[in-house]
């Protein structure tokens, strides 16, 4: 019972410092950058990662990372790789022997990468997202953090989804203005 009360503290200090990274001004890369160091620390991972689809390709492009590494690349195909693999099926990839995984990432293995998750981030049952986490340790990641990082991911979705909304309104407003500026529109 206690180390129930543990993790649903853990969890609930999670989500809080997460929503309040989202709520703090700036771009939505900005707010995803926060976002990433706060999952750092709650998956005690090596690296993490943000993807979103690319609007105009069919790639999945890197919004924010945190870790002791180099972002990874800038634009992956959806069909390549365990984050693609998330992506297009929904389901969270699991790899705690990363090096044998048939979708490792050659650049991962050799930064000695031993384990890895690919956890999808949905809203209204569609996939807007992928949170990819890297460890160093093999079998890093165990069902209660697993379990930890899902829940975080449920509550991510509807976020980031006001995130992005948010910065798309906030463009749009911007371009309209700039078009009636340059027409100069009278009433």
């Amino acid at each position: 019972h206690y180390a129930e009360s543990i993790k649903r503290n853990r969890e609930s200090q999670a989500l809080y410092r997460i929503s309040r990274a989202l709520a703090e001004g700036g771009s939505f890369q900005q707010k995803a950058s926060r976002v990433a160091e706060e999952l750092l620390g709650v998956s005690e991972a090596d690296l993490v990662a943000f993807r979103i689809p690319h609007r105009t390709q069919e790639t999945l492009e890197l919004v924010a990372s945190a870790g002791a590494f180099d972002p990874p690349p800038a634009n992956i195909p959806f069909d390549t790789y365990a984050v693609g693999k998330a992506f297009e099926s929904g389901e969270t990839i699991i790899e705690n022997d990363y090096s044998s995984h048939p979708d490792a990432t050659p650049d991962y293995v050799f930064a000695g990468f031993k384990s890895a998750l690919a956890m999808p981030v949905k809203f209204d049952e569609q996939v807007i997202g992928v949170i990819v986490y890297g460890s160093l340790n093999s079998d890093h990641f165990t069902e209660p953090r697993v379990t930890l990082l899902a829940t975080v991911a449920n509550v991510l979705g509807p976020l980031f989804q006001t995130a992005i909304s948010a910065e798309e309104l906030a463009v749009s407003d911007e371009f309209a203005r700039i078009i009636t500026s340059t027409l100069d529109i009278e009433e």
